[in-house]
């Protein structure tokens, strides 16, 4: 697993309808970035496949949409216009198949299409292979 430790800022510039949980007051956060693929074994980045990160931000008060005491914040975010692992049961139930099944993809795909979520957890299946699209971005560091 690779990450990325570093600092989330909240700039004080921020259009007044942005001005929401965290992003309410300006501040700076530590967090971490985990790079995330669909793939359970390693590929080359040069392969076209689904791409994500997870970012946790550390220090976030106020109230959780679950009702969590930690003062954390967790974003998922990936390069295709659907997230199939929509909570952590979910995220496990797919990942496991897939693992089980790496050699066998048409026993997963079978067993994606059996579950109650099919409309959303087969939609990766449906979309073309695409390269992910880099932007640049600035890193400050300590």
């Amino acid at each position: 697993m690779q990450c990325v430790v570093g600092k989330f800022i909240v700039h004080d510039n921020l259009p007044e309808h942005l001005k929401q949980g965290m992003f309410a007051r300006p501040g700076t956060y530590d967090c971490i970035m985990r790079y995330s693929s669909l793939l359970p074994k390693l590929a080359p980045d040069s392969a076209p496949a689904p791409r994500g990160i997870g970012l946790k931000i550390f220090g976030v008060k106020g109230e959780k949409i679950w009702g969590e005491d930690k003062e954390t914040q967790d974003w998922t975010m990936n390069n295709y216009p659907v997230l199939e692992l929509r909570d952590p049961r979910t995220t496990y139930e797919i990942a496991d198949s897939l693992e089980r099944n790496w050699d066998d993809l048409p026993t997963f795909a079978k067993e994606q299409g059996e579950r109650k979520d099919k409309d959303v957890s087969c939609v990766p299946t449906q979309l073309p292979r695409q390269h992910s699209k880099l932007s640049h971005t600035t890193l400050e560091r300590e």
